[in-house]
């Protein structure tokens, strides 16, 4: 009995609580009010969003960690990075003062030989072959200069031009469209290129767009003689790389250099034509250096053309007083082997797009 009246205030208490809660489970909802179990629900969502929250916040202490490490790497990165721009500017200034340097020097291109040619003795009837050893010293040895392309060397522009890569020269593509030119004839004509011909047609097939004359010209023996490859003579005789895109190249060409004595030199001896320091008419001042594309020899000749050659040393006069060495009636030998009939070639420089 005495146990049943001490749990009496809990059992009260208990009903009190149910009947509240009951209550207050029914009560009717209140506009924008959502009662307890709202209140109940918010809570709990606001605590998964709090954990996603303590989540997201763990992740990005661990990135800000992982990007902490990053940037210490980093910075000891750009500190290398540093030092080498440091060294790469010490080279580039290195490198400036070589070029300097270099831009000074004039850089002869290679021949092309690459073996080294012997014989048994020096008599001309004993022909000479490729050596087993190649230390002698020959260019073949040494090949020094500048090396061109192997390959690609020459590019066809498709417009009457050759574009070579080695030199950065664009060259006219038929050598054979003017013949039988006196050089000062030759030297004028490459300065009009291009130009229309009779036919109305572009002579020379050249239709590179450079429609304004004065770009192109004669070359000089220095710019022909970059043509050639001494490697050896080809079966066509021809001492032009093989391959070559050029068409009717042949024979002997003008250039525009003259053979210049020294203007201070007067005319000596008992000929009118002998120059002071020289024992013969050969050796005159109205010749230009020409180039042979089969053999690669350099010689200079009169500035006339054969056929022209005798009625220039007076030949008109019955021979005048030029009659010397190496001439007949007072010119030139001017017979199928004589004197060489020199083509014409022209070249511009390169045109940066």
């Amino acid at each position: 009995m005495t146990q049943v009246k001490k749990s009496l205030p809990s059992v009260i208490f208990t009903l009190f609580v149910l009947f509240t809660w009951q209550s207050l489970a029914e009560t009717p909802a209140i506009i924008d009010n959502p009662g307890l179990p709202g209140l109940l629900a918010e809570i709990a969502t606001l605590e998964e969003q709090l954990a996603l929250t303590e989540n997201e916040l763990a992740t990005t202490e661990s990135e800000l960690t992982t990007t902490e490490l990053e940037l210490a790497t980093t910075q000891a990165s750009l500190v290398e990075s540093r030092a080498e721009v440091l060294n790469t500017e010490a080279l580039l200034n290195q490198n400036v003062l070589e070029l300097e340097q270099e831009k000074k020097l004039y850089r002869v291109p290679q021949t092309g030989q690459d073996q080294c040619w012997s014989s048994i003795t020096l008599e001309p009837t004993d022909p000479h072959f490729v050596a087993a050893e190649c230390s002698t010293g020959q260019d073949g040895d040494k090949q020094a200069g500048l090396a061109p392309p192997s390959s690609f060397r020459f590019v066809d522009n498709e417009d009457g031009t050759i574009t070579d890569t080695f030199t950065k020269l664009v060259w006219l593509k038929d050598a054979g469209c003017l013949n039988n030119l006196t050089w000062e004839v030759a030297v004028a004509q490459g300065a009009k290129l291009p130009q229309v011909s009779p036919l109305g047609d572009w002579l020379c097939n050249l239709d590179d767009g450079t429609k304004d004359q004065g770009l192109w010209r004669l070359p000089n023996v220095h710019e022909l003689m970059s043509l050639l490859d001494f490697k050896s003579v080809s079966r066509s005789g021809q001492s032009l790389p093989q391959g070559h895109p050029f068409t009717a190249f042949e024979g002997f060409y003008w250039t525009s250099t003259s053979f210049a004595l020294d203007p201070t030199m007067g005319v000596v001896g008992i000929h009118p034509c002998e120059r002071e320091g020289y024992g013969h008419n050969r050796n005159r001042f109205n010749d230009a250096y020409i180039v042979s594309v089969y053999t690669g020899q350099l010689i200079h000749a009169p500035k006339a053309i054969p056929g022209e050659i005798l009625t220039r040393h007076g030949e008109e006069n019955g021979g005048g007083n030029c009659t010397s060495e190496g001439f007949t009636s007072g010119g030139p030998d001017d017979s199928p082997n004589g004197m060489p009939h020199p083509g014409f070639i022209a070249v511009r420089d390169y045109i940066e797009d």
